[in-house]
């Protein structure tokens, strides 16, 4: 019998070949083996630290994760031996991403990746292991530029370094397997010569008529010689096949980056790149391994190929697909159809268990069904999935991700046969599991709880697909509340919850139920601090005699602050907010259409990789466009204007550096104007974040271009977004509601300002020199901190010293910001350096450069996590620094979150931030003239203010800063209308005359 993985192990019965299973699992061979359960503490020796390894893989592999955890912590208490105790920390850094305690699993993977970085030759390939581990923690939070920048340079690696390394004979899977059987027939032959020495020196010794004599102490020299010789030998032979075994390490790392660099390749829709990956992944597979591609990637490389219209291609890859799905239940020899029955593989349910009660065999079973539907095969097709659907259910849960893909593909089934009713039945219920709401996701600000399910994109994009084709089904208010619920589906909700979180709290006037409330979001930040702590001691900081005490007190700290959470959630849900824990629920097409004013329109987008969908809502109205591109096309188009809008100063301006109009226009026409063309009262678009459009501010598409010929000073001519309309985004239309509710603030103050902090000046990379040299790092003008002292002073000028406080230079600290009362003021301004999580080495979240507390020499910052834990009343934040609408870590990671959903989660209604760093000269100009059309214009919201200042920068500024590179990186983040200095939200706002 052969063993392949695949999601798992899956058996393939080879013929002619028996083999015999005995089921049982890791914990009773455990106590088989010791006697009992290992618990940490314990001594252990050489030998039984071997064996102890053994059992916390085979617990990593069937899920049990705790009981990996206590193996793997009794080895790292009791064990000195070094590689054991690396494969430990390795594993307790597994089980750290997998439980979601990122944070934690991150110290332990940088340690390891920090002391392996010098290792050379062979040796190398435990860096290799490491950098891999971290690429997985950083998929896992969904960092997946970085990751796929990890996995590049560890390709480099293997390419350069390690694979030139093999001799030419072992990159041959055959020739590997005849030398591995040589080698291993060879150490038998050595043992067993080594075993007739030793009975012979045993004879020897037993003759007493030769005892003493010189003769038989000539034939024990002999003897010894031999063995001597021998055991020289038995070393050189298994010194080769370690050899061999490092080979076969090295190549399964190889061909286990390509996969999963094409697996992120395809989370991102980078179609082409994908597939050039599948190729080599299936060229080296063959040439190494004499294996095949997983059914899951053939039918990628498959449906690839028919868009590109290459289809007796896509045919060889449908039948590689087809074939080794047969194989993986149990039928490698592809016998006639029907089959006859869904799983003939008893290696698997030996390992795994019955078909009913198997994950792994729901997978097998579902991927042939995924062939079947390709090829038409429809009943079969539904025959695999139904029976895969018990396992799943058993395995996964019933509400689990896994079966809403299997009930999905049921749907696709009943589409193909024309049972359209059906079909959209189906995929209303697949799409009622993928919104579950994620638990406690509101806690934590940034996002840092991990999703408790990820939303399918399939699943809403056929619904659209559906109720496109046949609207019937459903009278026109049924199809647009169905629409909506499938577009909303598809946004994540970390911000979105962040923001309801602030929602509650401010509407809590009853100071014990606000009380309540605080206490509520307390316990979820202390959960964070805790497993923050946790995370430092498991990176070796503070190691002494009274670590695992200390571990234990946080241990106990933590169960404390969770059954905490659940109490105080129990007692709001008695008071009647019931809705406490709920914070990230979707909300009906009802309250958003009252939420929305006269004049605004929510716009929302859906891509698969062949086209795309816009959304637009209005009150009593909602409107739907078709995108004729998929959304890797449209996402190149993106990129190319953002490679256009990357900031640089005036002094370097290149000789005719413009900007693609004519791709800015095409992008609108494609993607807005279907909707917007034809409805004149519309007056403000709200955007929902999408990842085809992240990073990229809607108000640089351009209506109409004047000139073909039109140089960089004459932009002021062009028919840019912004001026026609008012633009705001949103992380989810559910926080358009949320937003909605609020009373206004209740802040007796006007404006804080912060900026020009002085001391010294971060230059140093976060998480560790490896990750900085995959990332740019910033820089800082010598000029900034004079610019934004003068913006600070141009704004209390303007609104009166009596109505605003500036806190400069040696008093831009956290201790002088926290006895200002920052809760007391409408509006804030921070008027510093705004830095990613990638940027700084001292922290590793978000942040805002400060002032260094006296005596201090390193820099301070407040970090998001600072943010969070501030209670605002604040109409307005308005962060004149770089890069404050980045991510909460890294590249790749949601868009919206990071600084931005800190302080929404503190309660800020707004934000102004920007998308990319920003020319000191601009964001003096945007912000300034933001507070000053603020003032005259008492009633215009913060969208209205932010489309007056950007036009004021256009119009006023010289011909270089016409570019759309200096006025457009300030986005409005939340609601739209809200009056900074007002006492209240004015719902019928005005746009500045223009």
């Amino acid at each position: 019998m052969v063993l392949r993985v695949q999601f798992g192990f899956v058996g393939t019965l080879v013929a002619g070949e028996t083999l015999k299973f005995v089921a049982s699992t890791p914990e009773q061979d455990e106590i088989e083996l010791f006697g009992k359960r290992v618990e940490p503490g314990e001594n252990i020796g050489g030998v039984r630290v071997l064996s102890m390894t053994t059992f916390a893989a085979r617990y990593l592999l069937s899920g049990r994760d705790l009981d990996a955890n206590r193996i793997c912590t009794a080895i790292l208490k009791g064990s000195s031996m070094e590689e054991a105790r690396k494969f430990a920390l390795q594993c307790l850094a597994s089980t750290a991403v997998t439980a979601g305690r990122f944070d934690e699993a991150e110290a332990i993977i940088l340690a390891l990746v920090a002391a392996s970085a010098q290792l050379q030759g062979e040796e190398k390939l435990t860096h290799v292991r490491n950098l891999f581990m971290l690429s997985r923690l950083y998929r896992a939070r969904g960092f997946l530029v970085l990751a796929d920048k990890v996995l590049a340079q560890l390709q480099g690696i293997l390419d350069n370094e390690l694979v030139p390394r093999v001799p030419q004979e072992l990159l041959n899977p055959q020739r590997r397997r005849e030398l591995h059987k040589a080698y291993s027939d060879k150490q038998l032959t050595i043992k067993d010569y080594l075993d007739g020495l030793g009975r012979e020196r045993e004879q020897l010794i037993a003759r007493e008529d030769l005892l003493n004599s010189p003769e038989i102490e000539r034939q024990i020299d002999v003897l010894h010689a031999n063995e001597k010789a021998a055991l020289n030998e038995m070393n050189d032979v298994t010194e080769r096949i370690f050899a061999n075994a490092r080979v076969d390490a090295a190549i399964e790392l190889y061909l286990l980056v390509l996969r999963t660099r094409w697996e992120l390749s395809q989370s991102v829709g980078k179609d082409d790149q994908g597939f050039d990956l599948l190729q080599r992944l299936a060229q080296l597979l063959r040439q190494y391994n004499d294996k095949l591609l997983y059914p899951v990637e053939a039918l990628a490389g498959f449906r690839y190929l028919v868009r590109q219209g290459q289809y007796e291609q896509a045919r060889s890859y449908l039948a590689l697909a087809r074939m080794v799905a047969k194989a993986d239940i149990g039928f490698p020899f592809d016998p006639p159809e029907p089959l006859p029955n869904v799983f003939n593989n008893p290696a698997a349910e030996s390992l795994f268990g019955s078909v009913n009660r198997s994950g792994v065999a729901a997978r097998s079973m579902g991927m042939l069904a995924h062939v079947y539907i390709e090829e038409g095969k429809l009943d079969e097709a539904r025959r695999f999935i139904n029976a895969a659907m018990a396992g799943a259910v058993f395995a996964f849960g019933k509400d689990s991700e896994q079966v809403a893909a299997l009930r999905y593909d049921l749907a696709r089934i009943d589409r193909r046969q024309g049972k359209n009713a059906e079909c959209l039945a189906g995929l209303m219920s697949a799409l009622s599991l993928v919104t579950a709401a994620n638990e406690e996701a509101a806690l934590l600000p940034g996002g840092r709880t991990v999703e408790l399910m990820q939303s399918r994109e399939g699943i809403p994009l056929e619904l659209i697909d559906v109720l496109v084709e046949h609207p019937a089904l459903l009278n026109k208010r049924q199809r647009d509340e169905i629409l909506f619920a499938a577009f909303q589906s598809m946004r994540r909700p970390a911000v979105e919850s962040a923001i309801a979180a602030a929602s509650i709290r401010h509407d809590q006037i009853d100071p014990g139920k606000k009380a309540l409330v605080d206490r509520y979001l307390a316990a979820g930040r202390n959960i964070v601090n805790i497993r923050a702590g946790y995370a430092k001691l498991s990176a070796g900081e503070g190691a002494g005699a009274g670590l695992s005490d200390a571990r234990g007190k946080l241990t106990a700290e933590l169960e404390a602050q969770q059954a905490l959470l659940k109490q105080l959630s129990a007692e709001l849900a008695a008071s009647g907010d019931s809705d406490t824990t709920g914070l990230g629920k979707p909300q009906t097409l009802e309250n958003v259409e009252t939420g929305l004013l006269e004049g605004e329109m929510l716009i929302q987008f859906a891509f698969s990789a062949e086209r795309g969908y816009v959304l637009g809502t209005m009150r009593g109205r909602q409107v739907l466009g078709v995108v004729q591109r998929g959304r890797a096309s449209v996402r190149s188009d993106v990129e190319a204007l953002l490679r256009e809008l990357a900031p640089i100063g005036h002094e370097q301006q290149p000789e005719g550096r413009g900007f693609p109009l004519d791709r800015a226009l095409g992008l609108y026409q494609e993607a807005l104007s279907g909707i917007l063309d034809e409805l004149s009262d519309v007056k403000r678009l709200i955007f929902v974040a999408d990842g085809v459009w992240e990073g990229l501010p809607f108000g640089v598409l351009v209506r109409k271009v004047p000139s073909p010929t039109l140089t960089v000073p004459d932009y002021d001519q062009v028919d840019w977004l912004f001026r026609k309309y008012e633009i705001a985004y949103l992380p989810s239309p559910a926080t358009l509601v949320k937003l909605r509710i609020q009373r206004g603030s209740l802040a007796r103050k006007d404006i804080l300002g912060v900026g020009s902090p002085t001391g010294p000046v971060p230059m140093s990379p976060v998480r560790g020199a490896y990750v900085a040299s995959l990332l740019p790092q910033p820089t800082v003008s010598e000029k900034s901190g004079s610019v934004a002292a003068g913006e600070l002073e141009q704004i209390r000028t303007l609104v009166g010293p009596s109505r605003a406080r500036i806190l400069v230079g040696p008093q831009a600290t956290k201790s002088f910001l926290r006895h200002a009362g920052i809760e007391n003021f409408k509006v804030l301004i921070f008027a510093t350096h705004g830095y990613l999580a990638s940027e700084i080495l001292e922290i590793s979240e978000p942040a805002l450069l400060m002032t260094a507390e006296a005596g201090a020499n390193r820099p301070d910052y407040l970090t998001a996590t600072d943010i969070a834990s501030i209670r605002l009343d604040a109409n307005l934040v308005l962060l004149n620094a770089c890069n404050t609408a980045g991510s909460d870590g890294l590249p790749g990671s949601e868009a919206l979150t990071g600084l931005a959903s800190a302080f929404f989660f503190a309660g800020a209604r707004s934000l102004i931030v920007s998308l990319w760093p920003v020319e000191d000269d601009t964001a003096t100009s945007v912000g300034v003239e933001t507070m000053r059309l603020a003032i005259t214009k008492k009633n215009a919201g913060v969208a209205a203010l932010l489309q007056g200042a950007m036009l004021h920068a256009l119009l006023s500024g010289p011909g270089y800063m016409k570019h759309p590179a200096y006025w457009a990186p300030y986005v409005v983040v939340g609601d739209a209308v809200v009056v900074p200095l007002g006492d209240k939200v004015d719902r019928a706002s005005a746009s500045i005359t223009r």
